[in-house]
């Protein structure tokens, strides 16, 4: 069945809108954001994100392989690397934080299995990489240097994330054109988005976790 009027886009943000907000009040998201984080809490804060794109790279990867027709419209760039730098950038001025749970995320993320499916999750993490300019402004701040150490990962967002996003959205609407095809994207954008809310909750401190 042909959908009319609504963009996929737009479709996509009403559908995840709830959750996404969710997001943004995370403590360690809004302690950046607000000025009031300390350099303990914004390493836990990477060192939760290293572990859910260790994991998610993988995937996304793996499924940008066995959809070769996508490869001239959109690249796929792992976040992972990017982020263990700055954990390991911040762990050098205090100290090694470990994620608790840094085993638990493989059963929550979604399942990669078609071509909606993974336009739903690159809607989710290229989206990210507009509000990750924001959050590099804010680690600048904290991390009171000039230089990308431990921000690189923020700063490749302020760079490129504009690009990525736009590449991002030709195969949203591209895959968008069937009711099907939008639920399944919206099903797997929100497992994406609830594992990332999931990970925020059990791999922070107890006294981060539930900080209003």
């Amino acid at each position: 069945m042909q959908e009319t009027g609504e963009t996929a886009r737009a479709h996509m943000k009403a559908c995840t809108d709830s959750v996404h907000r969710r997001l943004h009040e995370v403590p360690l998201f809004d302690g950046l954001l607000r000025g009031t984080a300390s350099l303990q809490e914004y390493a836990m804060l990477m060192s939760v994100l290293a572990v859910f794109y260790r994991t998610l790279d993988a995937s996304l990867e793996n499924a940008c392989i066995r959809h070769p027709e996508w490869e001239c419209q959109y690249k796929y760039r792992p976040r992972a690397p990017l982020i263990e730098a700055d954990v390991a950038a911040v762990g050098r001025k205090v100290g090694p934080i470990v994620n608790r749970h840094a085993a638990s995320l493989q059963s929550t993320l979604p399942i990669i299995d078609s071509r909606a499916s993974l336009a739903g999750v690159i809607y989710v993490v290229d989206g990210a990489t507009l509000g990750g300019r924001l959050l590099n402004k804010a680690a600048a701040r904290l991390l009171n240097d000039d230089d990308a150490g431990g921000r690189s990962y923020w700063q490749w967002c302020d760079d490129h994330g504009a690009l990525q996003w736009k590449a991002a959205l030709v195969l949203v609407e591209a895959c968008g054109q069937e009711q099907s095809q939008r639920r399944d994207m919206v099903e797997a954008a929100l497992a994406t988005f609830e594992a990332l809310e999931e990970q925020f909750a059990i791999g922070a401190p107890v006294g981060l976790a539930g900080a209003a």
